[in-house]
C-alpha cells in the first residue's frame, strides 16, 4: 500500500460513512434554508463561510493547540447554541453567524 492510498483511506467506511455524509448534507442544507428564510445577506455568507478555517493558524503555535483550535471551531456545539440564542433573542447577527457556522460544519 502506497502512502497516497494510506492518506486517502477513511477510518469510517460503508453504511456508517454514508450516514455521516447524509447527516452533514442535512445540516448544510438546513442551515442554508434557514439562512435564506431569515433574509440575511448572501455576501455576509460568502465572506464568513470559510472563517472557521482560520482556526488552522493555531498550528503555527504547535500541533496540539492547532488541533484543539480547529476542532473547537468545527463543532455544532459552538454554532447551534449561537443560532438558537440569535433566534430567541431576535439578535439577527448571532443567528446569521450560527447558521453560517452550522453550514460550514455540515459541508
Amino acid at each position: 500500500m502506497s502512502l497516497s492510498n494510506t492518506i486517502t483511506e477513511s477510518f469510517v467506511s460503508g453504511t456508517p460513512q454514508l450516514i455521516l455524509r447524509l447527516e452533514g448534507f442535512c445540516l448544510f442544507a438546513g442551515a442554508l434554508w434557514a439562512f435564506q428564510v431569515q433574509h440575511a445577506g448572501w455576501a455576509l455568507f460568502a465572506v464568513l463561510f470559510f472563517a472557521p478555517d482560520l482556526s488552522m493558524l493555531g498550528y503555527l503555535v504547535n500541533p496540539k493547540i492547532g488541533a484543539a483550535a480547529y476542532n473547537a471551531a468545527h463543532t455544532t456545539v459552538v454554532y447551534g447554541p449561537l443560532a438558537v440564542y440569535g433566534y430567541l433573542s431576535g439578535f439577527s447577527v448571532a443567528l446569521s453567524l450560527g447558521l453560517i457556522g452550522l453550514a460550514h460544519v455540515g459541508l
